[in-house]
């Protein structure tokens, strides 16, 4: 048995909320959650963090036995490598093409889905995703920094575009604009 497998593993799982009963409003949040429920792991902490102190600015990240580790699919890749968790293909005994399978519909919603759930809720439930995400924000300064960041002209075109290109794109089937 290895030094690994012989102790229990302390796993900590930093998002917005502390609560793993309430919807954290981060995909990756999800992705992360669901991947570890599927899987099957116990015993997991949560603990509710700013995403100015995550290691790259981002949320989801990991403490796994006092290392922290960024990123969900990173997390997600040392968990299976430290044995605390077996991959979900495996577990569930997918031939090669039925995990080509997973990896493909992974992809179209980690690269497409995201664009328009940036869309619904930065552009449509504006207030909302303030109040939430710049929660330690002074409410007066709020308002500015969505400006500055989302709202602009040039940023909101670049939002509008990408979206438009997404799923133009994914209805055509060519790979171009319609």
């Amino acid at each position: 048995m290895s030094q690994d497998e012989s102790k229990p593993h302390k796993v900590t799982i930093c998002r917005f909320t502390a609560d793993p009963n309430l919807f954290c409003s981060a995909p990756f949040c999800n992705k992360l959650d669901a991947l570890m429920t599927f899987s099957g792991v116990e015993g997991v902490q949560y603990e509710g963090v700013s995403v100015l102190k995550a290691p790259r600015r981002l949320l989801p990240y990991a403490k796994i036995d006092d290392v922290i580790v960024p990123d969900s699919e990173l997390v997600y890749d040392t968990l299976k490598e430290k044995g605390i968790l077996k991959c979900l293909d495996a577990k569930a005994s997918l031939n090669p093409q039925e995990v080509a399978l997973t990896y493909a519909i992974k992809a179209l919603v980690e690269k497409s889905l995201v664009e328009y759930m940036v869309y619904e809720r930065w552009i449509e439930n504006h207030t909302l995703t303030l109040n939430t995400f710049m929660s330690e924000v002074p409410g007066f300064m709020r308002g500015l920094i969505g400006y500055f960041f989302i709202w602009r002209p040039v940023c909101l075109q670049v939002i509008l575009a990408r979206l438009t290109l997404t799923f133009c794109s994914m209805n055509s089937g060519s790979g171009q604009p319609v």
